[in-house]
């Protein structure tokens, strides 16, 4: 199956990640900024993809890659019995690159008008948007396309994580911590023991924020904020509101249970080991398209010396 779907397409396939596509955005804004070329990124939705496509279209389409009706259909993944999953069920969102020019976006229109009148899929234009890359801000020509245009100073979401030109490392940090504060609130009411706030801590608080730790990273100041959610949820608070008075030093319980702690893993740490999985990436998959593009950003840089791609 990963032969046949596309590198771009990057879930529910073997040895890729839906954050892949996250950092590939991420590498065209450095790359864009640091070389001060300008570019657009747009985010197409397609209408309800997976039962709009033209049945001859998909027939025909498969014959291109020598799956024949003999063939029967894709094998699909069965999550348990009677229920399962199609990879083409999921490909109704699509990122394009362009560089800044009215050729390539004129280009593009053609190739989804001709696409939308071969298989039968609509783009939602209400859903799509497109984004600068880059310090500038998008031309007039690209607001023919209808759908909603992302500034330099705005953000919008991209697969979970917040994304645009002036976005910061603390606006995704405040997005885990309002998910944390979200989760807390079904528990307010209900009386725990500490033990049980324990176990929620290690195995339901410490894994919400880890999609976005994942793709943005965690500093000192970020892992101190939601360690600090915890820890008003590990102690309660007082009638005025205020944390009470920890039993246990926090340093202490992050400790291993070898050396007398109780072995919760900071938000720090957390991070850290989620991304050494990009690092494996970067050495090891040869077919992963952000890591690809990443190698050449570093081979590029080795070459040219130092530039703004350093920040």
């Amino acid at each position: 199956m990963g032969f046949l779907v596309n590198p771009q397409q990057t879930g529910f396939i073997q040895g890729r990640h839906i954050t892949d596509n996250v950092l590939n955005l991420k590498l065209g804004q450095e790359w864009a900024d640091w070389t001060d070329q300008q570019a657009l990124f747009f985010k197409l939705d397609f209408t309800k993809a997976y039962d709009r496509v033209d049945h001859a279209f998909m027939w025909q389409f498969m014959r291109l890659l020598r799956l024949a009706e003999h063939e029967g259909r894709l094998k699909v993944l069965e999550i348990e019995p009677g229920r399962s999953l199609l990879h083409q069920l999921f490909a109704d969102d699509t990122g394009i690159c362009l560089c800044d020019q009215k050729e390539n976006f004129d280009e593009l229109m053609r190739i989804l008008a001709r696409y939308e009148l071969a298989s039968g899929v609509q783009i939602s234009i209400r859903k799509s948007l497109v984004m600068p890359l880059g310090r500038g801000d998008v031309p007039d020509w690209v607001y023919q396309l209808g759908c909603e245009v992302v500034h330099m100073t705005q953000w919008f979401k991209y697969l979970g994580v917040r994304t645009g030109v002036a976005i910061s490392r603390n606006a995704n940090i405040d997005e885990a911590v309002r998910r944390l504060n979200c989760k807390l609130l079904q528990w307010e009411n209900f009386y725990l023991p500490w033990t049980a706030r324990l176990v929620l801590i290690k195995h339901v608080l410490g894994q919400i924020p880890s999609y976005i730790l994942l793709t943005v990273g965690c500093d000192k100041k970020a892992a101190s904020r939601l360690e600090q959610t915890c820890r008003r949820f590990l102690w309660g608070v007082n009638a005025e509101g205020k944390l009470k008075k920890a039993l246990i030093a926090w340093d202490r319980l992050v400790q291993p249970k070898s050396q007398g702690g109780l072995g919760l893993l900071t938000f720090a740490s957390r991070a850290q080991a989620l991304q050494m999985r990009y690092l494996t990436v970067i050495l090891d998959n040869k077919q992963s398209e952000w890591a690809m593009i990443f190698r050449r950003m570093v081979r590029i840089k080795l070459i040219t010396g130092p530039s703004k791609l350093d920040r």
